[in-house]
């Protein structure tokens, strides 16, 4: 899977040709649907299925997953974001340059621990990695 990401992340069209990378990454909500998106993530048991993220942040959905719309403590605006069953999380920072998957087999989707190990994991890697944004 990480492959996959990195292939993505690279830009490489070895998967996918470059405008359908462009266009997985472009925000695809209208105005009044990413308003009604962002009330829904101000749920907390909606949001922590979704990876966590800030309250308030503005978020988008590409064809991939949450766009962050704005600059998160790790990732970059722009950045791709998916969760799932059972907290599966990974991310796409292009503008970065790096990308990560953590995957745990924890019910239910969304534990707090688990969203906080990934956290933590995911601040570690950008650290590691010297692309952690000064």
């Amino acid at each position: 899977y990480y492959k996959i990401l990195q292939s993505i992340l690279l830009d490489d069209e070895k998967l996918l040709k470059k405008d359908t990378v462009d266009e997985m990454f472009r925000p695809q909500l209208s105005e009044s649907s990413r308003k009604s998106y962002m009330e829904k993530l101000k749920i907390p048991e909606v949001n922590q299925g979704f990876g966590p993220l800030p309250l308030g942040c503005k978020v988008d959905w590409g064809l991939g997953g949450n766009l962050n719309m704005e600059d998160l403590p790790g990732r970059r605006k722009g950045s791709m974001a998916w969760s799932g069953y059972p907290n599966l999380h990974l991310f796409i920072d292009r503008v970065g340059g790096i990308a990560g998957i953590y995957w745990s087999q924890i019910n239910p989707p969304g534990d707090l621990k688990t969203i906080e190990l990934f956290g933590l994991w995911e601040k570690e890697l950008y650290s590691k990695s010297g692309k952690e944004k000064l």
